[in-house]
């Protein structure tokens, strides 16, 4: 064995002695590449690979997940922002479950209704009116955190106080402030469903009153006009909107084909009907019918006058009675009548009113300048 690799080295050698200077240069860096090379897969091979154990983390969540971490020798590194911390893979699961009994994290340093736990002896109504608004608004802010798109988030509630007349009554009303993830603004959608959120979770908060601003100073949550438009709920809005985008694009289309791209700007504002109406015609027949009709006979006896004259002695009894019959018709006619129930449903256009934009004609000379003209009154 030890005279074959003897062997192999005195070829090696020879083969060695007869390469030129470039050669040599060569295979010897080549050489040190691929020692490099293993040296660098058997290091990476050694490595742990890490996975995320926390992220979006505030900067004293991390140092106390960090003291932890320390304190049971496992091995992390702090993420490329310092609001993540990532371990060994195998060892995310059981390290979550650890810090997990330490109460980490919090998810934020918002007190919820946990400040119920603590002894409340001695606490006046006033100071326990206060935990009970920073524990709604500590939940609310750690539900709102947990939101895609949203990297932190305040609260804060201002609770009217209750007073005996209702005249005097405040209105509730609410801020959010967001941190949001990323350049990008939270949608349409979800800065609604947060005011509904935060609404529903507090007594007598209406979603117009409920503020949403991100952490660039721009608000969020669109302010109602105390116009007609007011009135409208989410959906009805939301509605006329498209209504008026579509009037609008369609009145563009028509345009751009006689006028050319990019020479026409349609907007349009319509007002729709917001009334439910119900409107009822009742028509009478001109020809009565009858119903019934109702036969009545009087029957009236009267002794005779003549006879009780002349004969004195006579009783009324004796004396010739007469008798008068009286017949009375009763008819009961009946008018025919149709009731037609007619019922109008909001939603219906009331009036449309449109603004356009026409850019001038562009003209051409000889030597290719461009210059724009009116358009003729005719063609306007």
């Amino acid at each position: 064995m030890m005279q074959q690799i003897k062997q192999l080295g005195e070829q090696l050698l020879g083969i060695w002695k007869q390469l030129g200077l470039n050669q040599r240069i060569i295979v010897a860096t080549a050489g040190v590449g691929v020692f490099g090379a293993l040296m660098g897969i058997a290091y990476w091979s050694g490595q742990s690979e890490y996975s995320l154990l926390y992220g979006n983390l505030s900067l004293k969540e991390a140092d106390n997940i960090q003291s932890q971490l320390e304190s049971r020798s496992i091995p992390y590194k702090i993420g490329s922002r310092g609001n993540s911390i990532l371990v060994p893979s195998g060892q995310v699961h059981s390290t979550r479950i650890y810090l997990a009994g330490k109460g980490l994290p919090s998810n934020s340093d918002k007190v919820g209704l946990e400040i119920f736990d603590r002894p409340s002896f001695g606490l006046s109504n006033m100071q326990q009116q206060v935990n009970h608004t920073r524990a709604i608004q500590g939940e609310l802010a750690k539900t709102i955190a947990r939101m895609d798109g949203v990297e932190a988030a305040d609260v804060m509630v201002v609770m009217p106080e209750n007073t005996l007349f209702v005249d005097e009554q405040s209105q509730a009303s609410a801020s959010v402030f967001l941190k949001t993830s990323g350049p990008a603004k939270l949608g349409e959608e979800q800065v609604r469903a947060i005011q509904h959120f935060v609404a529903n979770a507090v007594e007598g908060l209406g979603t117009e009153d409920v503020t949403v601003t991100n952490s660039r100073g721009e608000l969020l949550s669109q302010e109602q006009d105390r116009d007609a438009d007011a009135f409208l709920s989410d959906q009805q809005l939301e509605s006329l909107r498209n209504l008026e985008a579509y009037l609008s694009r369609k009145a563009e289309e028509m345009l751009t084909i006689v006028l050319g791209p990019g020479n026409a700007i349609v907007r349009v504002s319509a007002e729709i009907n917001r009334d439910t109406v119900t409107t009822s015609d009742i028509t009478y027949d001109e020809d009565p019918v009858q119903r019934s009709s109702t036969q009545t006979t009087d029957r009236t006896q009267t002794p005779n006058p003549s006879l009780l004259s002349t004969n004195a002695t006579a009783t009324a009894s004796s004396a010739t009675i007469t008798t008068v019959d009286s017949t009375t018709m009763d008819n009961e006619f009946a008018v025919g009548s149709t009731t037609a129930d007619t019922i109008q449903v909001a939603g219906g256009i009331k009036k449309v009113t449109a603004a356009v934009f026409v850019a001038k004609k562009e003209k051409k000379d000889s030597a290719g300048t461009v210059t724009y003209i009116p358009r003729e009154p005719v063609e306007l």
